[in-house]
């Protein structure tokens, strides 16, 4: 029942089933009343919180030597990691010399290939000079003749 504040003008609520704007408030039946079928005995109650807890200290400890493990490979990684990066190094260097060494040996490959056709054109121009001089063999040699007279048979 609503009780009248001294001097204020306002209503001090005593009952709690009502808001201070008369409406009823609903009540939510499990907040109202115990309900026995939710109950849980102390002794269910502890043997849960143990067995949590039980639970949860094994997945520390399970995570705790995880941790110990990657801390060890950590360890062997941070010894491995310098010499791989040493290994690396001397091999990019190994690579490059191969490079440039590859880059010259083109460059005498190319020039080996021009000698070459070079060469067979001379060889070419040497064997027609044979030739022209095996045709000639046995025909008078006139100087002063047009060339033309030598093709001429």
């Amino acid at each position: 029942m609503p009780v009248p504040c001294a001097g204020t003008g306002k209503k001090n609520f005593t009952d709690l089933s009502k808001s201070p704007h008369d409406h009823s408030k609903k009540v939510h039946p499990k907040k109202s009343g115990r309900d026995s079928s939710r109950d849980l005995s102390v002794p269910v109650l502890i043997w849960t919180i143990r067995r949590l807890t039980n639970e949860k200290d094994r997945h520390i400890n399970q995570l705790t030597n995880n941790l110990l493990e990657c801390k060890k490979e950590l360890g062997v990684v941070k010894v491995i990691l310098p010499n791989v990066f040493q290994e690396r190094y001397f091999m990019w260097e190994e690579v490059k010399s191969y490079s440039e060494m590859n880059m010259l040996l083109n460059y005498e490959i190319n020039m080996l290939k021009r000698k070459l056709d070079n060469l067979d054109q001379d060889f070419l121009m040497k064997e027609g000079q044979i030739t022209i001089l095996k045709d000639s063999i046995g025909k008078p040699f006139d100087l002063l003749a047009s060339p033309d007279s030598l093709l001429v048979s």
